[in-house]
């Protein structure tokens, strides 16, 4: 008898994007392990939940958790994401990059050492009762990870699992202090770890500098049913901006030219953002003379973030790239493939072969930019579609169904971790 232990701060019934490829992964261990044990905040209690089916095998422990997003939450359930306009000032900037840098995020961070701690007992009697041999941990938060380092150091004979979303040290926000010793940190900390796993081969390239065997593991795609689109040629985006480092004014300047020119008629089309940064999203449509087109429906739920993903004619995905890091294949990437719809994908940097590659194999849509490497790209995109939809009024999919299905589900995701 084979078990599983998962560490994941961020777990359902919590509402949250990053609850995501936990819960997907933990669900399919179930097809591996005979049991899977679930260790995860209980902040959830604070804030907006979402109920999720579970497996019968899989079974979940919460662990008391008293950081910052309970102190934000104050007395009511609310959610502590704030919007990146809130964060703007040079000091907040810094103060987030303090409390995400070691060894301060053992006190300012989500799951500070109470959690640690808390994580980390339960853990020793879960593994003293049962037939673990196995640890998965996610990042974020890095205390997940800190918790399966002290269980491996306990209990060498397990095998760890380090998984991770984005990457601690980023080369592009430049999101921590004294970079040079977190590296240290890291490389320390993952040198118990079996293997890292990532979401994309950009973020694996920079975690393979830790010197442990490295894969990438995608975010598992599950095909929706189409739905009606919107009467309206539409172009949405749910999603946040993080600062300035995702920017949709180059597609703003390229609509308000068509729209001048008379190629594309302003009765036509809407612009939808649905997202925690609207304040944003809204001031740079007002400067770019949109502002009659664009609605703001502000955060939403998960299925209503996905029914407007279903029902727009191009779901508009916002990256960024550098020199030093290329491919940050995001969840929301997947997210999209699975609404069906055709997909604009505008990166805020270099020349990124993975997102390419990704796109040209799936036919999913197009991927531009900003400053531009194909002059009028984007706008023929744009006008091909609006083109489409003024004769059929739909935009039918073009996404590769049967490659999505054979080498993109969460099954395949999964085999390929344990392998």
């Amino acid at each position: 008898m084979k078990e599983i232990l998962c560490i994941h701060y961020y777990f359902p019934p919590l509402l949250s994007t990053a609850v995501i490829r936990n819960y997907h992964i933990a669900c399919t261990f179930t097809e591996f392990f005979d049991e899977v044990h679930v260790l995860t905040s209980d902040n959830y209690t604070r804030f907006p939940i979402e109920p999720r089916v579970l497996p019968s095998n899989l079974s979940i422990e919460d662990v008391y958790t008293f950081d910052y997003r309970r102190l934000l939450a104050g007395k009511g359930n609310n959610d502590s994401h704030k919007a990146t306009t809130k964060k703007a000032s040079p000091f907040f900037q810094w103060l987030l990059k303090v409390q995400k840098s070691y060894p301060f995020s053992l006190l300012l961070a989500e799951g500070n050492l109470i959690y640690i701690y808390g994580a980390y007992r339960k853990a020793k009697q879960l593994i003293a009762n049962g037939n673990i041999t196995t640890i998965y941990s996610s990042f974020g938060p890095y205390a997940d990870h800190f918790v399966a380092y002290l269980l491996k150091r306990k209990f060498p004979h397990l095998k760890w699992i380090a998984d991770y979303r984005d990457l601690q040290i980023e080369p592009i926000y430049k999101n921590v202090i004294f970079s040079n010793y977190q590296k240290r940190i890291e490389r320390k900390v993952l040198s118990k770890a079996d293997v890292v796993t990532s979401i994309s081969d950009g973020l694996s390239r920079q975690l393979e500098l830790n010197g442990r065997p490295t894969k990438t593991i995608l975010r598992g795609v599950d095909l929706r049913e189409p739905e009606r689109q919107y009467d309206k040629f539409t172009i949405s985006y749910t999603g946040s901006l993080y600062f300035d480092y995702r920017d949709p004014r180059p597609m703003f300047t390229e609509l308000k030219l068509m729209i001048d020119s008379g190629v594309i008629e302003v009765s036509d089309i809407n612009i939808i953002y649905a997202g925690r940064d609207g304040m944003r999203f809204e001031e740079w449509i007002s400067e770019a003379g949109l502002k009659s087109i664009f609605i703001n429906t502000g955060m939403v739920a998960q299925d209503e973030a996905k029914t407007i993903q279903n029902r727009s004619h191009i779901n508009l995905l916002l990256t960024s790239s550098s020199p030093e890091l290329t491919g940050v294949l995001t969840g929301k990437i997947f997210e999209y493939f699975e609404a069906l719809n055709p997909t604009l994908c505008l990166i805020n940097g270099v020349y990124d072969p993975e997102f390419e590659a990704l796109f040209s194999e799936l036919n999913a849509g197009e991927v531009v930019y900003n400053p531009p490497i194909s002059k009028g790209k984007m706008q023929s995109f744009i006008q091909d579609k609006y083109t489409e939809w003024k004769s059929t009024h739909q935009v039918k999919s073009t996404l590769n169904k049967e490659i999505i299905k054979s080498k993109y589900d969460w099954r395949s995701q999964v085999q390929k971790m344990l392998n």
